[in-house]
């Protein structure tokens, strides 16, 4: 056994999990990782782990990096049906509490060999592991992508509005490896009602999956409550260096100050294609852009515009169905339209396309920046020929009649080298 006073606790650790014994490992936790990780969810992903490696059978190697009073200690390990090593990493501080605990197959990623890479992606230059984030019983999936060379790094949060992790268009996809590539720690990770599909169904709550009679889900449910989980998670990551940014596109960044006032701890925020009119009233004139010709798609374009138009008058019932969306989660929307703001000293990227009008166009750019004047830190940056989806639009394309032509591409390097060099340099407080 190591003489390795440090690595004989963690090989203690690791034996406390295989028995399942995750909350004796959590009693050694720091306050602020035991929030973020409590034992439920170490036990969930240490299972995750060995479910893919096998049991543990032996510490390979060890590696301690010290940064002040903090430690964190490297181990490669031997678990029985892994054909590579286990990394596990562990931050320990000042007085030996565990401040993060992680591990990760030492493997290339196969998404990475299977996927289109766009030129900015360089694959030998992050790696990416599993993670779960979120709260039972709706535990999530999620992946952390990380760069290959030494940190610590300042890290992202993409805040989920579209359900897979990847996003529309492989958008988070593209963001997570581009900026990974160039120097930045990316959390992506899956809507709870994609990986609990009864919650979906159902728009289930507290009552469990499948019930019925639980309350509609709104976006606090569906969209905040994980954004606040997985911004703790990447907050505690042994590679982290503090600076932590919420990256939300669309009604994501729509709502990043009511996210900004649910989370403890200073944070940067990264607004693509935000918007400051209700989600309402730009799901309506997104609405009006959808071209076709096929008579069934265009009555079910009518009721979506006629559910829309009430919600914005405010005749509903929160039972009712609209648009796709319970009443109840219409009226969270319309009561919480205006009532939260950034810190004024909150470190604030804004970016917005001219070219297309999805999501309010120029215009609404030209109210955001009106609307953040408040905020001294806050950079605004408009790209000519960026669509909504991030991507370029390229010399005779049509926004909307060749969406789907524009999504097949990759994310507009421009902004995923001027989003990473923002975030590099940018502290979280003044």
């Amino acid at each position: 056994m190591s003489t390795n006073p440090d690595v004989e606790r963690i090989t203690y650790w690791i034996r406390l999990l295989h028995q399942r014994n995750a909350e004796a490992v959590a009693r050694d936790f720091s306050p602020d990782l035991r929030a973020a990780m409590p034992a439920p969810l170490l036990q969930l992903s240490w299972d995750a782990l060995t479910k893919k490696a096998g049991a543990f059978e032996r510490v390979l190697s060890s590696t301690t990096d010290a940064s002040g009073t903090d430690h964190l200690v490297r181990v490669r390990c031997a678990f029985a049906q892994s054909v590579r090593e286990v990394m596990l990493e562990v931050a320990l501080d000042h007085v030996g509490r565990i401040r993060g605990f992680f591990g990760h197959i030492l493997t290339r990623n196969t998404a990475l060999t299977q996927a289109r890479v766009p030129s900015y992606a360089n694959p030998g230059y992050f790696t990416e592991r599993d993670v779960v984030i979120g709260h039972e019983p709706w535990l999530v999936g999620g992946t952390l992508t990380c760069p290959v060379w030494d940190g610590p790094f300042s890290g992202a949060v993409l805040v989920n509005t579209h359900r897979d992790r990847n996003g529309t268009g492989n958008i988070f996809r593209d963001l997570a490896w581009g900026l990974a590539a160039n120097g930045v720690m990316v959390l992506r990770y899956d809507q709870n009602t994609v990986g609990h599909r009864d919650r979906d169904a159902y728009m289930g709550s507290i009552d469990g999956p499948g019930s019925a009679t639980a309350p509609p889900l709104t976006v606090q449910d569906e969209i905040l409550d994980d954004a606040v989980s997985a911004l703790q998670r990447l907050r505690a990551d042994p590679a982290s260096n503090g600076h932590v940014f919420a990256v939300g596109h669309g009604l994501g960044a729509y709502l990043l100050p009511r996210l900004a006032q649910q989370c403890a701890g200073p944070l940067g925020f990264v607004s693509l294609f935000g918007h400051t009119r209700p989600a309402w009233e730009i799901s309506l004139e997104s609405v009006a852009h959808i071209i076709t010709d096929n008579p069934s798609q265009l009555r079910a374009i009518q009721r979506i515009q006629d559910d829309l138009d009430r919600v914005g008058q405010g005749q509903y019932q929160d039972s009712e169905r609209l648009a796709g969306q319970s009443g109840r989660y219409w009226s969270d929307l319309r009561d919480h339209h205006g009532q939260h703001r950034f810190a004024p000293d909150s470190p604030i990227l804004a970016v917005h396309g001219s070219g297309d009008d999805t999501g309010g166009g120029i215009a609404e750019f030209e109210r955001l920046k009106a609307d953040l004047i408040s905020c001294p830190r806050a950079t605004f940056v408009l790209y000519p020929d960026l669509s909504y989806w991030l991507k370029a639009i390229e010399r005779g394309y049509d926004p909307h009649r060749d969406q789907r032509r524009i999504l097949q591409g990759p994310v507009d390097e421009r902004l995923i080298y001027d989003l990473a060099r923002w975030i590099r340099t940018t502290p979280v407080t003044v």
